[in-house]
């Protein structure tokens, strides 16, 4: 994750983290008839939490959640 920005200006970028489902349509190539189509995916967050959070979510850095995509 990458942040940038200062005070009320600062923002988080995360690359995005599911080529598979992209790959998967792509393999698949098709027709606008076939639309739409959806995957789902079980994917792997990141956070960057401040220093000193004690409970809960709040002391996470990577965990799993449930994704969907639909093309």
């Amino acid at each position: 994750m990458f942040v940038c920005g200062e005070g009320a200006d600062k923002a988080a970028l995360k690359p995005v983290g599911c080529p598979g489902p992209i790959y998967l349509i792509r393999r698949m190539a098709p027709s606008w008839r076939d639309l739409p189509i959806r995957i789902a995916e079980l994917g792997v967050g990141h956070r960057d939490e401040e220093s000193g959070s004690l409970h809960g979510l709040m002391r996470l850095r990577q965990f799993t959640q449930d994704d969907g995509h639909i093309f």
